[in-house]
Protein backbone atom coordinates (compact mmCIF):
# COMPACT_ATOMS: atom_id res chain seq x y z
CA UNK A 1 0.00 0.00 0.00
CA UNK A 2 1.38 3.38 -1.02
CA UNK A 3 0.80 5.11 2.35
CA UNK A 4 2.64 2.34 4.20
CA UNK A 5 5.50 2.34 1.68
CA UNK A 6 5.83 6.08 2.10
CA UNK A 7 5.65 6.30 5.88
CA UNK A 8 6.21 2.92 7.53
CA UNK A 9 8.55 0.60 5.65
CA UNK A 10 11.77 2.38 6.77
CA UNK A 11 11.21 0.90 10.27
CA UNK A 12 8.84 -2.03 9.65
CA UNK A 13 11.10 -4.25 7.55
CA UNK A 14 13.10 -7.44 8.26
CA UNK A 15 16.08 -5.45 9.59
CA UNK A 16 14.20 -2.50 11.11
CA UNK A 17 13.26 -1.47 14.63
CA UNK A 18 9.50 -1.71 14.05
CA UNK A 19 7.24 -4.69 14.64
CA UNK A 20 6.51 -6.80 11.54
CA UNK A 21 7.59 -6.71 7.90
CA UNK A 22 5.40 -4.31 5.94
CA UNK A 23 6.99 -5.38 2.67
CA UNK A 24 5.00 -8.62 3.10
CA UNK A 25 1.36 -8.11 1.92
CA UNK A 26 0.07 -10.90 4.18
CA UNK A 27 1.63 -9.37 7.30
CA UNK A 28 0.20 -6.00 6.36
CA UNK A 29 -3.28 -7.54 6.07
CA UNK A 30 -2.86 -9.31 9.43
CA UNK A 31 -1.76 -6.04 11.11
CA UNK A 32 -4.32 -3.81 9.37
CA UNK A 33 -6.49 -3.02 12.42
CA UNK A 34 -3.46 -2.57 14.68
CA UNK A 35 -1.87 -0.21 12.13
CA UNK A 36 -4.92 2.04 12.03
CA UNK A 37 -5.35 1.94 15.82
CA UNK A 38 -1.72 3.00 16.24
CA UNK A 39 -2.21 5.89 13.84
CA UNK A 40 -5.49 6.99 15.45
CA UNK A 41 -3.83 7.05 18.89
CA UNK A 42 -0.88 9.07 17.48
CA UNK A 43 1.60 6.37 18.49
CA UNK A 44 2.51 6.03 14.84
CA UNK A 45 4.24 7.38 12.90
CA UNK A 46 6.75 8.09 15.69
CA UNK A 47 7.06 11.75 16.72
CA UNK A 48 9.29 14.14 14.80
CA UNK A 49 9.87 17.87 14.70
CA UNK A 50 6.83 19.73 13.40
CA UNK A 51 7.38 20.85 9.78
CA UNK A 52 5.29 23.91 10.65
CA UNK A 53 8.18 24.96 12.92
CA UNK A 54 10.66 24.67 10.04
CA UNK A 55 10.37 22.38 7.04
CA UNK A 56 13.08 19.79 6.51
CA UNK A 57 14.10 17.20 3.95
CA UNK A 58 11.83 14.13 4.06
CA UNK A 59 9.10 15.71 6.19
CA UNK A 60 6.38 14.60 3.75
CA UNK A 61 7.33 10.97 4.41
CA UNK A 62 7.65 11.36 8.19
CA UNK A 63 4.33 13.07 9.00
CA UNK A 64 0.87 11.73 8.06
CA UNK A 65 -1.60 14.34 6.86
CA UNK A 66 -5.36 14.04 7.42
CA UNK A 67 -5.97 12.75 3.91
CA UNK A 68 -3.56 9.87 4.44
CA UNK A 69 -5.11 9.04 7.81
CA UNK A 70 -8.53 8.89 6.13
CA UNK A 71 -7.10 6.61 3.44
CA UNK A 72 -5.88 4.18 6.12
CA UNK A 73 -9.30 4.11 7.81
CA UNK A 74 -11.07 3.46 4.51
CA UNK A 75 -8.52 0.78 3.62
CA UNK A 76 -9.17 -1.10 6.88
CA UNK A 77 -12.92 -0.88 6.47
CA UNK A 78 -12.56 -2.32 2.95
CA UNK A 79 -10.69 -5.36 4.26
CA UNK A 80 -7.05 -4.24 4.29
CA UNK A 81 -6.17 -5.49 0.81
CA UNK A 82 -2.83 -4.82 -0.87
CA UNK A 83 -2.75 -1.79 -3.15
CA UNK A 84 -0.29 -0.29 -5.59
CA UNK A 85 3.25 0.04 -4.26
CA UNK A 86 5.52 3.02 -4.77
CA UNK A 87 8.27 2.54 -7.32
CA UNK A 88 10.59 4.04 -4.72
CA UNK A 89 9.14 3.76 -1.23
CA UNK A 90 9.32 6.78 1.07
CA UNK A 91 12.61 7.65 2.70
CA UNK A 92 15.62 5.35 3.03
CA UNK A 93 18.05 4.85 5.90
CA UNK A 94 20.81 3.88 3.45
CA UNK A 95 23.01 6.26 1.47
CA UNK A 96 22.63 5.93 -2.29
CA UNK A 97 25.71 5.67 -4.51
CA UNK A 98 28.46 5.98 -1.89
CA UNK A 99 32.05 6.18 -3.17
CA UNK A 100 33.65 5.23 0.15
CA UNK A 101 32.64 2.61 2.72
CA UNK A 102 34.58 2.01 5.95
CA UNK A 103 33.73 -0.80 8.40
CA UNK A 104 35.06 -1.75 11.81
CA UNK A 105 38.34 -3.57 10.98
CA UNK A 106 37.14 -6.87 12.49
CA UNK A 107 33.84 -8.13 13.98
CA UNK A 108 33.57 -7.05 17.62
CA UNK A 109 31.54 -8.71 20.38
CA UNK A 110 30.82 -6.37 23.33
CA UNK A 111 31.82 -7.73 26.73
CA UNK A 112 30.39 -4.95 28.96
CA UNK A 113 33.37 -5.26 31.34
CA UNK A 114 32.61 -2.45 33.79
CA UNK A 115 30.27 -3.58 36.61
CA UNK A 116 29.58 0.08 37.46
CA UNK A 117 28.18 0.54 33.95
CA UNK A 118 26.42 -2.78 33.55
CA UNK A 119 25.04 -3.33 30.07
CA UNK A 120 26.88 -0.33 28.59
CA UNK A 121 30.12 -0.32 26.64
CA UNK A 122 31.71 2.55 24.75
CA UNK A 123 34.08 1.24 22.08
CA UNK A 124 36.14 3.28 19.62
CA UNK A 125 37.52 2.03 16.31
CA UNK A 126 39.99 3.67 13.93
CA UNK A 127 38.76 3.88 10.33
CA UNK A 128 41.46 4.99 7.89
CA UNK A 129 40.07 6.60 4.70
CA UNK A 130 43.46 6.15 3.00
CA UNK A 131 43.60 9.66 1.51
CA UNK A 132 46.94 11.42 0.92
CA UNK A 133 45.24 14.81 0.49
CA UNK A 134 42.44 16.69 2.22
CA UNK A 135 38.97 15.66 1.08
CA UNK A 136 35.40 16.65 1.86
CA UNK A 137 32.47 14.53 3.02
CA UNK A 138 29.33 15.65 1.15
CA UNK A 139 26.96 12.92 2.39
CA UNK A 140 27.17 10.07 4.89
CA UNK A 141 25.11 7.42 6.64
CA UNK A 142 25.93 4.55 9.00
CA UNK A 143 26.16 0.96 7.89
CA UNK A 144 24.43 -0.58 10.90
CA UNK A 145 25.12 -4.26 11.48
CA UNK A 146 23.60 -5.22 14.86
CA UNK A 147 21.00 -2.48 15.26
CA UNK A 148 19.44 -4.02 18.37
CA UNK A 149 22.48 -3.16 20.52
CA UNK A 150 23.64 0.15 19.02
CA UNK A 151 22.66 3.11 21.20
CA UNK A 152 24.58 5.64 19.10
CA UNK A 153 27.53 5.95 16.73
CA UNK A 154 29.58 9.17 16.69
CA UNK A 155 32.13 9.79 13.95
CA UNK A 156 35.02 12.19 14.62
CA UNK A 157 38.50 12.83 13.28
CA UNK A 158 41.87 12.49 14.99
CA UNK A 159 45.50 13.08 14.02
CA UNK A 160 47.32 9.85 13.19
CA UNK A 161 50.30 11.05 15.24
CA UNK A 162 48.30 11.20 18.48
CA UNK A 163 47.08 7.59 18.42
CA UNK A 164 48.74 4.99 20.64
CA UNK A 165 49.61 1.57 19.15
CA UNK A 166 46.88 -0.19 21.16
CA UNK A 167 44.28 2.22 19.77
CA UNK A 168 45.09 1.03 16.26
CA UNK A 169 44.20 -2.59 17.05
CA UNK A 170 41.30 -4.03 14.97
CA UNK A 171 39.42 -4.72 18.21
CA UNK A 172 39.36 -1.01 19.04
CA UNK A 173 39.74 0.53 22.48
CA UNK A 174 37.58 1.40 25.47
CA UNK A 175 36.38 5.02 25.39
CA UNK A 176 33.81 5.41 28.14
CA UNK A 177 34.01 9.00 29.42
CA UNK A 178 35.48 10.40 26.20
CA UNK A 179 37.20 9.14 23.09
CA UNK A 180 40.66 9.38 24.63
CA UNK A 181 42.04 10.92 21.45
CA UNK A 182 43.31 14.24 20.13
CA UNK A 183 40.61 16.64 21.41
CA UNK A 184 41.09 19.06 18.51
CA UNK A 185 39.48 16.54 16.16
CA UNK A 186 36.14 17.65 14.81
CA UNK A 187 32.87 15.73 14.94
CA UNK A 188 31.55 14.72 11.53
CA UNK A 189 28.21 13.22 12.47
CA UNK A 190 26.28 11.53 15.26
CA UNK A 191 23.86 8.66 14.56
CA UNK A 192 21.07 7.22 16.70
CA UNK A 193 18.18 4.87 15.90
CA UNK A 194 15.83 6.22 13.23
CA UNK A 195 18.43 8.48 11.63
CA UNK A 196 18.27 9.21 7.89
CA UNK A 197 21.36 9.85 5.74
CA UNK A 198 22.91 13.31 6.08
CA UNK A 199 23.20 14.83 2.60
CA UNK A 200 24.62 18.34 2.42
CA UNK A 201 23.52 20.87 -0.21
CA UNK A 202 25.39 20.90 -3.54
CA UNK A 203 29.00 22.06 -3.31
CA UNK A 204 28.95 21.83 0.52
CA UNK A 205 31.22 19.52 2.50
CA UNK A 206 32.91 18.75 5.82
CA UNK A 207 36.70 18.81 5.52
CA UNK A 208 38.79 15.77 6.53
CA UNK A 209 42.50 16.78 6.61
CA UNK A 210 44.99 14.38 5.05
CA UNK A 211 46.79 13.77 8.36
CA UNK A 212 43.62 12.55 10.06
CA UNK A 213 41.84 9.26 10.46
CA UNK A 214 38.23 8.72 11.45
CA UNK A 215 37.27 7.55 14.93
CA UNK A 216 33.99 5.65 15.20
CA UNK A 217 32.66 5.65 18.76
CA UNK A 218 29.87 3.13 19.29
CA UNK A 219 27.80 2.91 22.44
CA UNK A 220 26.75 -0.72 22.76
CA UNK A 221 23.96 -1.62 25.19
CA UNK A 222 22.83 -5.08 26.23
CA UNK A 223 19.35 -5.38 24.75
CA UNK A 224 17.35 -8.63 25.05
CA UNK A 225 18.65 -11.24 22.61
CA UNK A 226 21.91 -9.42 21.81
CA UNK A 227 24.20 -11.51 24.04
CA UNK A 228 27.13 -12.94 22.09
CA UNK A 229 26.38 -11.03 18.88
CA UNK A 230 29.37 -9.75 16.91
CA UNK A 231 29.04 -6.34 15.27
CA UNK A 232 30.76 -4.92 12.22
CA UNK A 233 29.13 -1.57 11.65
CA UNK A 234 30.68 1.36 9.82
CA UNK A 235 29.89 4.33 7.60
CA UNK A 236 29.19 5.00 3.94
CA UNK A 237 30.24 8.32 2.35
CA UNK A 238 30.01 10.42 -0.74
CA UNK A 239 33.16 12.53 -1.03
CA UNK A 240 34.68 15.34 -3.11
CA UNK A 241 38.20 16.72 -3.51
CA UNK A 242 36.93 20.32 -3.43
CA UNK A 243 33.71 22.11 -2.45
CA UNK A 244 32.48 25.69 -2.64
CA UNK A 245 31.34 25.92 1.02
CA UNK A 246 32.86 24.26 4.08
CA UNK A 247 30.47 22.97 6.77
CA UNK A 248 31.16 22.31 10.48
CA UNK A 249 29.38 20.21 13.07
CA UNK A 250 28.68 22.25 16.23
CA UNK A 251 27.86 20.48 19.48
CA UNK A 252 25.70 22.53 21.86
CA UNK A 253 24.18 21.24 25.05
CA UNK A 254 23.66 21.46 28.78
CA UNK A 255 25.05 19.10 31.41
CA UNK A 256 24.32 20.75 34.77
CA UNK A 257 20.83 19.38 35.37
CA UNK A 258 19.14 16.93 37.73
CA UNK A 259 15.77 15.44 36.81
CA UNK A 260 13.86 14.77 40.05
CA UNK A 261 12.44 11.31 40.64
CA UNK A 262 8.75 11.32 39.81
CA UNK A 263 8.84 14.48 37.68
CA UNK A 264 6.47 14.03 34.72
CA UNK A 265 7.78 17.12 32.95
CA UNK A 266 11.20 18.59 33.71
CA UNK A 267 12.90 21.02 31.33
CA UNK A 268 16.46 22.31 31.08
CA UNK A 269 18.25 24.22 28.35
CA UNK A 270 20.63 26.99 27.43
CA UNK A 271 21.38 30.00 25.25
CA UNK A 272 24.30 30.67 22.91
CA UNK A 273 25.31 33.37 20.44
CA UNK A 274 27.68 33.07 17.47
CA UNK A 275 30.95 34.97 17.39
CA UNK A 276 30.39 35.60 13.70
CA UNK A 277 27.51 35.33 11.26
CA UNK A 278 26.62 31.70 10.51
CA UNK A 279 23.95 29.70 8.71
CA UNK A 280 22.37 26.73 10.45
CA UNK A 281 21.72 23.98 7.89
CA UNK A 282 20.27 21.36 10.21
CA UNK A 283 20.00 20.08 13.79
CA UNK A 284 20.08 16.68 15.51
CA UNK A 285 18.50 16.80 19.03
CA UNK A 286 19.69 13.97 21.29
CA UNK A 287 18.44 12.65 24.65
CA UNK A 288 18.05 9.22 26.20
CA UNK A 289 15.05 7.14 27.31
CA UNK A 290 13.48 9.78 29.57
CA UNK A 291 13.34 12.38 26.78
CA UNK A 292 9.87 13.52 25.70
CA UNK A 293 10.26 16.86 23.87
CA UNK A 294 12.80 19.24 22.37
CA UNK A 295 12.80 22.83 21.18
CA UNK A 296 15.29 25.21 19.57
CA UNK A 297 14.80 28.69 18.16
CA UNK A 298 16.66 31.88 17.27
CA UNK A 299 15.66 35.26 18.70
CA UNK A 300 16.99 37.90 16.31
CA UNK A 301 18.17 41.33 17.36
CA UNK A 302 15.34 42.90 15.33
CA UNK A 303 12.77 41.19 17.62
CA UNK A 304 11.84 38.53 15.03
CA UNK A 305 12.16 34.84 15.79
CA UNK A 306 12.88 31.70 13.78
CA UNK A 307 11.77 28.29 15.01
CA UNK A 308 14.43 25.65 14.28
CA UNK A 309 13.06 22.38 15.67
CA UNK A 310 10.17 21.64 18.02
CA UNK A 311 8.36 18.42 18.75
CA UNK A 312 7.90 15.31 20.82
CA UNK A 313 10.93 13.06 21.22
CA UNK A 314 11.37 9.34 20.63
CA UNK A 315 14.64 7.60 21.40
CA UNK A 316 13.89 5.10 18.61
CA UNK A 317 13.30 7.80 15.99
CA UNK A 318 16.10 10.35 16.20
CA UNK A 319 16.79 12.48 13.15
CA UNK A 320 19.15 15.10 11.81
CA UNK A 321 16.64 17.65 10.54
CA UNK A 322 18.16 19.06 7.34
CA UNK A 323 16.41 22.34 6.67
CA UNK A 324 14.87 23.14 3.30
CA UNK A 325 15.78 26.78 3.99
CA UNK A 326 18.80 27.45 6.27
CA UNK A 327 18.59 29.98 9.10
CA UNK A 328 21.08 32.83 9.33
CA UNK A 329 22.22 33.78 12.84
CA UNK A 330 24.04 37.03 13.66
CA UNK A 331 26.37 37.71 16.63
CA UNK A 332 23.65 39.82 18.28
CA UNK A 333 21.09 37.00 17.96
CA UNK A 334 20.38 34.42 20.66
CA UNK A 335 19.99 30.72 19.94
CA UNK A 336 17.92 29.02 22.67
CA UNK A 337 17.34 25.31 23.15
CA UNK A 338 15.63 23.09 25.70
CA UNK A 339 15.01 19.43 26.48
CA UNK A 340 12.09 17.97 28.43
CA UNK A 341 12.08 14.64 30.25
CA UNK A 342 9.51 12.41 31.98
CA UNK A 343 11.05 10.70 35.01
CA UNK A 344 7.84 9.21 36.39
CA UNK A 345 6.00 5.89 36.25
CA UNK A 346 3.84 7.30 33.44
CA UNK A 347 6.84 7.05 31.09
CA UNK A 348 6.61 3.65 29.33
CA UNK A 349 10.36 3.78 28.61
CA UNK A 350 11.13 3.63 32.35
CA UNK A 351 11.12 0.01 33.51
CA UNK A 352 12.46 0.64 37.04
CA UNK A 353 11.40 2.86 39.92
CA UNK A 354 12.21 6.53 39.14
CA UNK A 355 15.41 7.91 40.67
CA UNK A 356 16.94 11.38 40.42
CA UNK A 357 18.78 11.40 37.08
CA UNK A 358 21.70 13.58 36.00
CA UNK A 359 23.89 13.98 32.93
CA UNK A 360 25.82 10.91 31.84
CA UNK A 361 26.72 8.65 28.96
CA UNK A 362 24.89 5.51 30.10
CA UNK A 363 21.44 4.69 28.78
CA UNK A 364 19.99 5.09 32.30
CA UNK A 365 21.52 8.58 32.56
CA UNK A 366 20.47 11.53 30.41
CA UNK A 367 21.75 13.99 27.85
CA UNK A 368 20.59 17.19 26.19
CA UNK A 369 22.61 17.92 23.06
CA UNK A 370 21.87 19.63 19.78
CA UNK A 371 24.33 18.72 17.02
CA UNK A 372 24.17 21.53 14.45
CA UNK A 373 25.39 21.64 10.86
CA UNK A 374 26.64 25.20 10.33
CA UNK A 375 28.59 27.23 7.81
CA UNK A 376 30.45 30.43 8.66
CA UNK A 377 29.40 33.57 6.78
CA UNK A 378 31.14 36.47 8.53
CA UNK A 379 34.79 37.17 9.28
CA UNK A 380 36.33 35.78 12.46
CA UNK A 381 36.46 38.45 15.19
CA UNK A 382 39.23 38.93 17.72
CA UNK A 383 39.27 37.16 21.07
CA UNK A 384 36.97 37.74 24.05
CA UNK A 385 36.22 41.31 25.07
CA UNK A 386 38.44 41.85 28.07
CA UNK A 387 36.80 45.21 28.71
CA UNK A 388 33.65 43.34 29.70
CA UNK A 389 35.52 41.82 32.64
CA UNK A 390 35.59 43.93 35.78
CA UNK A 391 38.03 42.50 38.33
CA UNK A 392 37.28 45.28 40.81
CA UNK A 393 33.71 43.99 41.05
CA UNK A 394 34.91 40.66 42.41
CA UNK A 395 34.93 39.86 46.09
CA UNK A 396 38.41 39.71 47.65
CA UNK A 397 40.20 36.44 47.10
CA UNK A 398 38.16 35.39 44.05
CA UNK A 399 39.22 34.12 40.64
CA UNK A 400 36.80 34.18 37.72
CA UNK A 401 37.90 32.37 34.55
CA UNK A 402 35.69 32.52 31.48
CA UNK A 403 36.52 29.72 29.05
CA UNK A 404 34.96 29.54 25.62
CA UNK A 405 35.02 26.91 22.91
CA UNK A 406 34.31 27.85 19.33
CA UNK A 407 32.76 25.18 17.11
CA UNK A 408 31.42 26.00 13.68
CA UNK A 409 31.30 29.70 14.51
CA UNK A 410 29.25 29.12 17.69
CA UNK A 411 30.61 30.30 21.03
CA UNK A 412 30.05 28.02 24.03
CA UNK A 413 31.06 29.55 27.37
CA UNK A 414 31.60 28.26 30.88
CA UNK A 415 32.71 30.01 34.03
CA UNK A 416 35.22 28.78 36.57
CA UNK A 417 34.74 30.64 39.85
CA UNK A 418 36.80 30.00 42.95
CA UNK A 419 39.11 31.43 45.59
CA UNK A 420 42.72 32.62 45.63
CA UNK A 421 45.13 33.25 48.48
CA UNK A 422 48.24 35.41 48.47
CA UNK A 423 51.46 33.44 48.23
CA UNK A 424 54.44 34.60 50.27
CA UNK A 425 56.78 31.64 49.72
CA UNK A 426 57.58 32.37 46.09
CA UNK A 427 58.19 35.97 44.92
CA UNK A 428 57.06 35.03 41.40
CA UNK A 429 53.70 33.68 42.57
CA UNK A 430 51.03 36.26 43.24
CA UNK A 431 48.33 33.85 44.39
CA UNK A 432 47.24 30.22 44.41
CA UNK A 433 43.83 28.62 44.73
CA UNK A 434 41.26 26.61 42.86
CA UNK A 435 38.07 27.04 40.87
CA UNK A 436 35.29 24.71 39.78
CA UNK A 437 33.68 24.73 36.34
CA UNK A 438 29.94 24.48 35.96
CA UNK A 439 28.27 23.65 32.67
CA UNK A 440 29.59 21.96 29.55
CA UNK A 441 33.06 21.21 30.91
CA UNK A 442 31.80 19.56 34.08
CA UNK A 443 31.37 16.53 31.82
CA UNK A 444 35.12 16.55 31.14
CA UNK A 445 36.42 17.61 34.52
CA UNK A 446 34.01 16.23 37.07
CA UNK A 447 33.07 18.45 39.99
CA UNK A 448 36.49 18.79 41.66
CA UNK A 449 37.99 22.32 41.78
CA UNK A 450 40.86 22.82 39.34
CA UNK A 451 44.20 24.15 40.65
CA UNK A 452 44.89 27.78 39.70
CA UNK A 453 48.14 29.70 40.12
CA UNK A 454 48.68 33.37 39.23
CA UNK A 455 52.31 34.00 38.31
CA UNK A 456 53.62 37.53 37.99
CA UNK A 457 55.21 40.50 39.63
CA UNK A 458 53.65 42.90 42.13
CA UNK A 459 54.67 45.79 39.92
CA UNK A 460 52.00 44.76 37.43
CA UNK A 461 52.28 44.14 33.70
CA UNK A 462 52.14 40.69 32.14
CA UNK A 463 50.74 37.80 34.10
CA UNK A 464 50.73 34.04 33.68
CA UNK A 465 47.68 32.06 34.73
CA UNK A 466 48.23 28.37 35.30
CA UNK A 467 45.19 26.05 35.29
CA UNK A 468 46.01 22.38 35.82
CA UNK A 469 49.08 21.83 33.62
CA UNK A 470 48.39 24.67 31.18
CA UNK A 471 50.25 27.98 31.53
CA UNK A 472 48.46 30.83 29.81
CA UNK A 473 50.45 33.79 28.56
CA UNK A 474 48.12 36.74 28.39
CA UNK A 475 47.86 40.51 28.41
CA UNK A 476 47.25 41.58 31.99
CA UNK A 477 45.11 44.66 32.28
CA UNK A 478 45.39 44.96 36.02
CA UNK A 479 47.09 46.68 38.93
CA UNK A 480 48.47 46.20 42.39
CA UNK A 481 48.07 48.93 44.97
CA UNK A 482 49.57 47.27 48.01
CA UNK A 483 46.18 46.18 49.33
CA UNK A 484 44.95 43.99 46.53
CA UNK A 485 46.06 42.28 43.35
CA UNK A 486 43.63 42.98 40.53
CA UNK A 487 43.88 41.59 37.04
CA UNK A 488 42.13 40.49 33.90
CA UNK A 489 43.49 38.86 30.78
CA UNK A 490 42.86 37.56 27.31
CA UNK A 491 44.98 34.51 26.61
CA UNK A 492 47.08 34.30 23.48
CA UNK A 493 47.64 30.55 23.46
CA UNK A 494 45.74 27.32 23.99
CA UNK A 495 44.25 26.12 27.26
CA UNK A 496 43.89 22.35 27.51
CA UNK A 497 41.49 21.11 30.18
CA UNK A 498 40.52 17.47 30.43
CA UNK A 499 39.59 16.23 26.97
CA UNK A 500 38.78 19.69 25.58
CA UNK A 501 40.87 22.38 23.96
CA UNK A 502 39.72 25.95 24.43
CA UNK A 503 41.12 28.42 21.93
CA UNK A 504 39.61 31.49 23.59
CA UNK A 505 39.54 32.35 27.26
CA UNK A 506 39.52 35.38 29.49
CA UNK A 507 39.27 36.01 33.19
CA UNK A 508 39.68 38.22 36.20
CA UNK A 509 41.05 37.89 39.72
CA UNK A 510 41.11 39.92 42.93
CA UNK A 511 43.36 38.97 45.82
CA UNK A 512 43.70 40.88 49.09
CA UNK A 513 47.33 41.40 50.09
Amino acid sequence: MRVLDEHCVRCHNPDGLGLGDFTDPQQVADFAELIVASVESDRMPPPVSAPTCRDYVGSASLVLDEGERATLREWTEAGGQAGDALEEGGVSTELSEPDLELLIPAPYTPTYPDPDDAGNEYRCFVLDPGHDEDFFVTALAPIVDQQSMLHHAVLSTASRDTLAPDQLEPSGFDCMGGMGIDPTGGTLVAWAPGMLPVELPDEHGIRVPSDRVLILQIHYFASPGSEGLADRSGYAFRTASTVRTEVQMSQLGVTDFEIPAGAESFTAGGEYSPRTEVEVLGIFPHMHRLGTAFDASVAHADDTEDCLVSGEYSFDNQLTYQFVEPVRVQPDDTLSFSCTWNNSTSNPELDTAPVATTFGERTDEEMCFFFMLTKQIGEEPDGPDVDALDPSALEPGVVHIQVTTEVGGMLVSDDCVGTLEVSTDDPDVLATGACAFEGMFTMLLGTDPQPVTVLGDESGGDVLLQVQESVLEGRWNGSTDGAAVLGSWVAEDTLEIGAAVMVQHAGAFHVER
